[in-house]
């Protein structure tokens, strides 16, 4: 039972990481004498869009194999989230699937799951401080360094960058930000404004990118840590007249960002 339960859970994680369609969902065989699963999922927030899209491919996979899931949304706060696990626990989940708000803070609580035989899954973020059984997630490092490279390619010599990188407690940006300065430590680029956004809320890189006009007018490019920070970024370049003269990068496919991309106010 408990391999076959992994092995559901990780075909769910790979259609709901790869983003498809129901149109091309394969097809999982599973033993209809098998015990339903029950997975609690638990969100950091649904602030990111992706998590939405996430959220809705990740349970009607579930559903299509025969199992329960059990959403739950932390809206960012670590105390909450903690709360919602240890409901799971409760609730003798078979396997809890976490979008951590602080990659450090579940300690105490996924012990207490794994006490409990409970299988623990890190979604997309690593929980650096705890004993999971699967992590999954992008090559976050990678990712950094594609959108450096990028704004490398576009940005003269010399020219003044922000950067808005997603928060301190999510490990994924420690690895996004190495990526980035390894690319940008050789360039002849001036960064002149840094902030971490707390709980990825996308006011941040708004007020950024006016605090950093506030030093130059001369903007060649913004870096930001998702596609929601950029959002807020491009508002802030086009009520100042200079959307789509400065490079500006995210990530996660967010419609409104390729949307940006295609009417050329952002750049990747």
């Amino acid at each position: 039972m408990k391999k076959s339960v992994f092995c559901i859970i990780i075909f769910i994680l790979i259609i709901a990481f790869a983003g498809c369609s129901d149109d091309n969902i394969p097809t999982y065989e599973r033993n209809e004498t098998e015990d339903k699963i029950h997975i609690g999922l638990s969100f950091d927030s649904y602030v990111i869009e992706r998590w939405q899209r996430d959220r809705d491919v990740f349970v009607y996979t579930a559903e299509e194999l025969g199992a329960e899931v059990n959403v739950q949304n932390a809206n960012g706060d670590v105390e909450k989230q903690i709360s919602q696990i240890e409901y799971f626990i409760e609730k003798e989940m078979d396997v809890i699937v976490i979008i951590a708000v602080d990659s450090k803070a579940c300690r105490e609580v996924v012990e207490k799951a794994k006490e409990a035989d409970i299988k623990i899954v890190a979604y997309d973020r690593l929980l650096i401080t705890s004993d999971v059984d699967l992590y999954i997630s992008f090559d976050n490092e990678k990712v950094g360094t594609l959108m450096a490279e990028a704004l490398k390619a576009n940005v003269p010599e010399g020219g003044n960058i922000i950067t808005i990188f997603g928060p301190t407690t999510d490990h994924n940006v420690q690895l996004v930000e190495q990526g980035y300065r390894d690319v940008m430590k050789d360039a002849n680029m001036n960064e002149i404004y840094s902030v971490n956004a707390v709980n990825w809320l996308a006011e941040e890189a708004y007020y950024a990118v006016n605090e950093a006009l506030m030093v130059t007018s001369e903007i060649g490019g913004v870096f930001c840590g998702n596609d929601n920070l950029a959002t807020e970024a491009v508002r802030a370049l086009s009520e100042n007249r200079m959307a789509g003269s400065v490079v500006v990068t995210g990530q996660d496919a967010d419609l409104a960002a390729c949307q940006r991309i295609v009417e050329g106010t952002q750049t990747m």
